[in-house]
């Protein structure tokens, strides 16, 4: 198999949906995925989104072969476009970017730029970096005026899973939520850096929803909105050693608790 290097065109050279894509296919836990939700945010330029099968390259989705596989991501810089990694599947998968993946810097067709669902014992690793381009769309969404407006991709989405471990990774100018996790339990997340302009609207670092058993620690979350946004149906989250700035700190449902910087040990439980 040739390596993922040769399969990856540089990003000032390749058009949305590279070939980093290809690489991907070799280690993405997915069967019978496809998007189903409607257009949201600006007008879509990349195409449909990218839907992995790995059933078609040995993988077995029924929870008791051993499919795992390591998804290499080398360094360099790389242009992709909307990917979804559907299941359901239960082989552990390791996504591991050591390069930095670049969004398109408009729309497309999703509501989220990397989507991961219905996948079990995801393991997303770095020191890579995803960027988002945010800053192509900030001001052309109207979203940092509006309430009633059409939110840009969230960058990472990760809905229905279980076991989610996410360490060493950086996400840098996200469209909109850095991160979103929505009906998933047994999360830990460390030594992570979330960055974006104190200007950028709707920039959040990590958003929960129906979110259960999340331990998030040891990490800088520096955006222009929530650094940590807790939203209705989670349970028992955990923030540990978690700088944030210049935001509007850690969010549980309407109630904002400002800044904060838990040292020693401590932290907050909710």
């Amino acid at each position: 198999m040739a390596s993922a290097r040769s399969l990856v065109a540089k990003a000032n050279n390749t058009n949305v949906g590279s070939l980093i894509l290809m690489a991907l296919v070799f280690g993405s836990c997915v069967a019978n995925g496809e998007y189903l939700g409607g257009r949201r945010g600006l007008a879509a330029v990349a195409g449909n989104p990218t839907v992995f099968d790995i059933t078609k390259n040995g993988a077995v989705g029924n929870g008791a072969t051993d499919s795992s596989k390591c998804v290499p991501v080398p360094k360099g810089d790389f242009l992709a476009g909307p990917v979804i990694f559907a299941g359901p599947c239960k082989s552990k998968v390791t996504v591991e970017v050591q390069g930095t993946i670049i969004a398109p810097p408009s729309g497309y067709p999703t509501p989220e730029w990397f989507l991961f669902e219905h996948v079990d014992n995801v393991v997303l690793t770095g020191p890579g970096t995803f960027h988002g381009k945010g800053e192509a769309v900030w001001k052309a969404d109207g979203c940092g005026k509006k309430v009633d407006c059409n939110l840009p991709p969230t960058s990472l989405k990760f809905r229905n899973i279980l076991n989610l471990d996410i360490s060493g990774i950086s996400s840098v100018n996200a469209k909109a939520f850095h991160m979103f996790l929505v009906k998933t339990t047994n999360v830990n997340v460390q030594n992570i850096k979330i960055t974006a302009p104190a200007e950028s609207p709707n920039t959040d670092g990590i958003h929960l929803s129906n979110a259960v058993n999340v331990h998030i620690v040891d990490s800088l979350i520096a955006t222009g909105d929530d650094c940590i946004s807790v939203g209705r149906g989670s349970t028992n989250v955990t923030v540990e050693r978690v700088t944030c700035g210049p935001g509007h700190g850690l969010s549980v449902g309407s109630l904002e608790l400002g800044w904060f910087v838990s040292k020693h040990g401590g932290g907050h439980h909710l």
